[in-house]
């Protein structure tokens, strides 16, 4: 349980931070602004708006993210112990592995690149300047390329 456990939480921070499957906020700013992404919460800005490399990252949506992931795939492994046939187990296994490795590295590769600065939360897209609420549009992104 310990081995199913710590792995549950090592490709749960791959998949939290590499944007998988992640929500995409585009907002109608004033002003140019940022995009904002995380499934389920928000955990950080896109990258190109101050300067080239840099970007915001939330504290508060990171931890929930991790969290929410890392329960998924510990569910996920207990399903594919539980699956009676030896091929089908294997190859489920290979394919969760993958995608599992596949963000990690991606989220390795992001985490070391972006000067980030970090921040507890978000204050509903408003990034401490506006007083009115901002209206965003939320799309679902899958495997979004960068």
């Amino acid at each position: 349980m310990l081995k199913r456990a710590s792995i549950a939480v090592l490709f749960g921070f791959g998949l939290a931070f590499s944007d998988v499957i992640t929500f995409e906020y585009v907002c109608d700013y004033p002003e140019y602004g940022p995009s904002f992404f995380g499934f389920p919460f928000v955990y950080r800005t896109s990258t190109p708006w101050v300067n080239s490399m840099s970007a915001v990252l939330y504290v508060t949506g990171s931890v929930g993210n991790l969290l929410f992931w890392t329960t998924i795939v510990y569910l996920v492994a207990s399903l594919v112990e539980k699956l009676k046939r030896g091929w089908t187990r294997r190859v489920v296994t290979i394919i969760l592995s993958g995608i599992c490795i596949l963000s990690l590295g991606l989220t390795t590769v992001e985490l070391a690149i972006i000067e980030w600065g970090i921040e507890t939360g978000h204050d509903d897209f408003k990034m401490n300047y506006y007083q009115d609420d901002i209206d965003c549009e939320r799309t679902v992104k899958f495997l979004p390329l960068k």
